[in-house]
């Protein structure tokens, strides 16, 4: 094993890794060395899919990355995370994510030769536009996608396991928690094993992904929590109607709508150092982003996709000292998923089949495609956090 040391001195803040520990003075510390250790570790993961998460990856990749390029602003990625995220994220999240960003920058201006100096300084906002996305493509936005478009999907793996015993079926009365998640071990969804300890109270060892500043799944001095894959149904496509005479209106409650039309520019490689910026439009229902194709237009609607609390969830999660505070973390309702097991030195188990499901009216076949025509199938409210399915 080799160990080594990264540190940051802000006033007489430090940060100091000892493989595999991450170890600093505060939260923001560590956020720090987590992404220097995931830097040092795993560069070309991390990176990897900074152009797609920026809309640029056809001005890195050429014409292949212009399907991503936009997509991300069919989804307003930038947007939501300037508007959205700054407003429902708190400060120290918002630090902690710049602090992160700031470790991998450490780890290039250190080592010029190794990394993509194009792709430096990454910003707080790339961490979190990336998060953002992963959340997205967990919860089936892939799969939604290919059934619009009629191609197959590639799914991310599934089939993970989380199981807990409580102490009145253990021999010497401990509680225990297998967590046995399937994800790769490399690549920008591969875990990251580390071991985070701050003097101001964070402490837990687990895995994330490249791009993370949390732990995601593992354990502290007094709980542990996995979480597998459930799929729940919290995307939802509508058919649109479109007018014959003007494409950019969509029939709805029994008169021609105007969508939401604009036009971005998307830069593409073309060779050397040669790129082209061409203007594209996209365009919005009431139901959502919209998506054409030869065989008709269709509006998606994720019931996540203006929410990002979901790393503040994580965050306090891994914080949790019991049932009570971890529950709590939970109850902010971010997590468009997931399955969640759970275990505490006192005995308790718990597990959650966590999701972001709509409200949904009855009456509609939601597994099919929807008419894009009604008020009635457009939903806006969500399952409660305690109607969900627990133990």
């Amino acid at each position: 094993t080799s160990y080594y040391i990264g540190v940051r001195l802000v006033g007489s803040e430090m940060c100091i890794r000892d493989s595999p520990y991450i170890r600093g003075e505060t939260d923001l510390d560590v956020a720090y060395g987590i992404g220097l250790s995931h830097a040092e570790d795993s560069y070309d993961d991390l990176v990897e899919l900074m152009p797609l998460y920026r809309g640029k990856s056809a001005l890195f990749n050429g014409l292949k990355g212009l399907e991503t390029d936009y997509l991300v602003r069919l989804l307003r990625v930038h947007q939501n995370v300037e508007k959205i995220a700054k407003n429902q994220l708190s400060d120290r999240s918002l630090k902690m994510a710049q602090a992160y960003a700031d470790g991998v920058n450490k780890f290039a201006r250190d080592n010029p030769k190794k990394v993509n100096q194009k792709l430096h300084p990454i910003t707080k906002e790339d961490v979190i536009a990336g998060s953002y996305i992963q959340h997205l493509f967990f919860a089936g936005l892939d799969r939604d996608l290919a059934v619009m478009s009629n191609h197959v999907s590639t799914s991310i793996p599934t089939g993970s396991n989380a199981i807990a015993v409580n102490g009145k079926k253990s021999e010497g009365e401990s509680s225990f928690l297998l967590i046995n998640s399937h994800q790769p071990l490399a690549g920008p969804v591969g875990w990251y094993e580390l071991n985070v300890k701050s003097q101001s109270g964070w402490s837990a060892h687990g895995g994330n992904f490249p791009g993370s500043f949390v732990v995601n799944v593992g354990f502290n001095k007094s709980i542990g929590w996995g979480a597998t894959v459930n799929k729940p149904d919290v995307l939802d496509i509508f058919e649109l109607t479109i007018n014959p005479n003007n494409k950019d209106q969509y029939w709805f409650e029994d008169s021609w709508k105007e969508m939401r039309v604009r036009k971005v520019p998307i830069k593409v490689k073309l060779f050397g150092p040669f790129s082209w910026t061409f203007k594209r439009k996209v365009k919005e229902s009431i139901h959502g982003p919209v998506m054409e194709f030869d065989h008709g237009t269709y509006s998606l609607r994720i019931s996540s996709l203006k929410n990002l609390k979901f790393i503040e969830e994580w965050y306090r999660m891994g914080k949790a000292r019991n049932y009570t505070e971890f529950r709590k973390a939970m109850e902010i309702h971010a997590l468009p998923m997931f399955n969640t097991g759970y275990a505490d030195k006192g005995g308790n188990i718990y597990y959650v089949y966590n999701a972001k499901i709509p409200k949904r009216n009855e009456g509609y076949n939601w597994n099919e495609l929807l008419a894009g025509d009604k008020q009635e199938n457009i939903w806006t409210d969500y399952v409660p956090f305690d109607s969900l399915p627990q133990v």
